[in-house]
């Protein structure tokens, strides 16, 4: 509910499914631009002895218009094509576990920004 001088407002009720458990600390993976439009990301796994991970995802600018998400299973490093030029893109790792709906634990982000890219369909000076 919120209000204010106006008049007061109610909004419909959301459901929240917390995960029993999810990974912590999962660890920020090390990124470099490869060119233009691609970044590569790797990460040292987390030991099996820890956690039972089904999977690793790799996260660009969540909440932002230019979000990316890319699943990659159990490897640990992937290339991700397609971006912008000379682009800041804010790049998180996220592990999930097996069987845990919602149990995924999401790294700190880094920051990479994609190389330059030469100039593209410039008129001759007059």
């Amino acid at each position: 509910q919120a209000s204010n001088g106006a008049g007061s407002v109610m909004s419909d009720p959301r459901e929240i499914i917390m995960p029993s458990v999810a990974p912590i600390n999962v660890p920020p993976p090390q990124v470099k631009a490869l060119s233009s439009t691609s970044i590569r990301a790797q990460w040292v796994p987390i030991p099996l002895s820890q956690w039972d991970i089904d999977q690793y995802k790799i996260l660009l600018n969540i909440g932002q218009d230019n979000e990316v998400e890319r699943g990659v299973g159990l490897q640990a490093n992937v290339t991700i094509p397609d971006l912008d030029p000379y682009t800041v893109y804010e790049v998180r790792l996220q592990a999930c576990l097996r069987n845990v709906l919602n149990g995924c634990g999401t790294s700190s982000g880094v920051s990479v920004t994609t190389n330059e890219d030469k100039p593209l369909d410039l008129m001759a000076p007059q």
